[in-house]
């Protein structure tokens, strides 16, 4: 389960093309079934040495294609990307997967005052690759603390995707659970924090409603029970057997079986109580660490590969169930996140949530065996030929298939010709309707009286 990932010796674009095909065979039909994301920060270039040597030197990036490789084989339907790079998401534009675009809070006052700036973003990361590839939404920041300029960003970024006539992308922003939600306990409670609920999130709510957009928001069990609720460990890995019984919700008594899906609720009925409970939401970030650091150098011990395990295998089941309270429209739960950072596991103040090691090697058996095939370092452009051999040979087989149907169809038309009389040859009825389609007009011999 620990082996590095083995590409297979055939061309990489193969099993990456059955792979979507399989994903779309197998994807859940059910109502109730959120689809599984998962998140991938590009990782920042690694700082030159200052010793010199080759024992520090910055560990190759991985391609495109091979994270691209790793989606699809775990099975994932969805990636989001806090950073998005336009070579990626091309990558990821062959697999099945969604896309969750996220705009760096760094540009949020650039976007706020000027729609062109907008317009410039999308015409990089979504119109080189629209429709082809799925665009799930568009999060103007995350966890913003410039609220003033956040909804003047998100209406321009809107107005952008309008001027370039893409009407079917929404746009919001991402929340954080402890950021926006007071009294979450017990979840029939809870509202939205004050004065950012009057000031920010009811005139969203208003945007996102008439926009038919969704309601994003990160809920982290792992660092909220530690920060605020203080509950059994169990309870925070999906263990519990619902011990945790509140009253008046929804009129009767509600049983709780984690920390997730209490956290899921109070955000339901903040939405509720603002008058938009039908409202779409998607949980923007979830996970467990495998390995924790703090700022003291000492490891924190529930962070650690079985419990990471265990709460990610849960959390799957919990959301292809229909255990959630009734009306909550989950639509996405993105996993944090894809791998774990570059970085020294023992480094201070670290923490690894990746379900891949940084090298892609696998850490969990929960997402199949189709993973153990993966290879991180696919063979470049060189290696397989001159210019880019992926758009070549994907061009090379759709012309293979048309040429296949067409000969196909000019067979059948030529075995329907039927004599009509001597010397007089006409294409029969079912035939002359399949050559209309080609443009073909009607087939007339007349060699007769």
């Amino acid at each position: 389960m620990d082996a590095l990932l083995k590409l297979p010796s055939r061309p990489f674009f193969l099993p990456l093309l059955l792979l979507s095909l399989s994903s779309i065979l197998s994807a859940p039909t059910t109502a109730s079934s959120a689809v599984i994301g998962v998140t991938y920060r590009s990782p920042p270039p690694s700082p030159p040495s200052s010793t010199g040597g080759n024992s520090s030197l910055p560990t190759p990036p991985l391609q495109p294609e091979a994270i691209a490789y790793a989606v699809s084989a775990l099975g994932f339907g969805a990636v989001r990307l806090p950073f998005p790079d336009p070579d990626l998401i091309r990558a990821l534009t062959f697999t099945n997967a969604s896309l969750f675009l996220s705009i760096p809070n760094s540009l949020l006052p650039s976007l706020a005052s000027n729609r062109s700036l907008g317009v410039h973003w999308i015409r990089v990361h979504v119109l080189p690759f629209y429709p082809r590839s799925r665009f799930a939404v568009i999060s103007v920041g995350d966890a913003v603390s410039q609220l003033e300029l956040l909804l003047p960003a998100i209406r321009n970024v809107h107005l952008a995707l309008q001027d370039l006539g893409i009407k079917d992308i929404p746009v919001s922003t991402t929340f954080s659970f402890l950021d926006v939600v007071i009294r979450p306990v017990p979840p029939s409670l809870a509202a939205f924090r004050e004065p950012m609920g009057e000031q920010l999130i009811h005139p969203l709510l208003r945007f996102l409603k008439r926009t038919n957009s969704k309601f994003l928001v990160t809920l982290q069990p792992y660092t909220a029970n530690q920060l605020y609720f203080q509950m059994p460990r169990h309870l925070a890995l999906f263990q519990g057997g619902g011990e945790l019984s509140f009253d008046h919700n929804y009129g009767t008594e509600s049983e709780y079986h984690s920390l997730f899906e209490m956290m899921l609720d109070a955000v339901y009925n903040c939405l509720k109580r603002a008058g938009y409970e039908s409202m779409a939401v998607v949980v923007a970030g979830t996970g467990w660490p495998s390995s924790a650091v703090d700022e003291d150098g000492i490891a924190e011990s529930d962070a650690n590969t079985a419990y990471a395990q265990v709460y990610l295998k849960s959390l799957i089941a919990f959301s292809g169930s229909d255990k959630r309270r009734p009306g909550c429209n989950l639509e996405e739960v993105y996993i944090d996140e894809l791998m774990d950072a570059q970085s020294e596991s023992k480094q201070r103040g670290t923490q690894q949530w990746g379900v891949l090691d940084s090298n892609l090697s696998s850490k969990y058996s929960v997402f199949g065996s189709l993973f153990d095939s993966v290879n991180p370092y696919p063979p470049s452009d060189e290696e397989v030929g001159e210019g880019p051999w992926f758009a070549r040979i994907w061009k090379l087989i759709c012309l293979v298939l048309i040429y296949v149907f067409v000969r196909k169809q000019l067979i059948v038309c030529v075995r329907l010709v039927v004599p009509e009389r001597p010397g007089r040859w006409i294409v029969s009825q079912f035939g002359w309707n399949l050559g209309w389609q080609f443009g073909w007009g009607r087939l007339q011999f007349d060699g007769g009286q």
